[in-house]
């Protein structure tokens, strides 16, 4: 898979919880305006660089989307309580 590919990857699943990319670029550290000059091939990160960052982005939307999925669990307590 290409960089873009990685980058569109994650935007959509940003998109999916109702977040943009520059909102998970901002929890991953990782500069949004780097990620801009990727796709319009202003920049070619070196394999070092990309690794690292795409890997913050990924790591980032993946802490994301399990804090979605566990806010959107009932609690252990109450579904103890409805079911006796």
């Amino acid at each position: 898979m290409e960089p873009i590919e990685h980058i569109d990857l994650i935007e959509q699943r940003a998109e999916a919880v109702n977040l943009s990319l520059a909102a998970v670029c901002k929890r991953a550290g990782v500069r949004r305006h780097t990620i801009s000059r990727w796709r319009s091939g202003d920049v070619s990160p070196t394999l070092k660089v990309l690794q690292r960052d795409l890997g913050k982005l990924s790591r980032a939307m993946d802490e994301i989307e399990r804090e979605v999925f566990l806010s959107l669990q009932p609690k252990f307590s109450e579904r103890i309580s409805a079911n006796p």
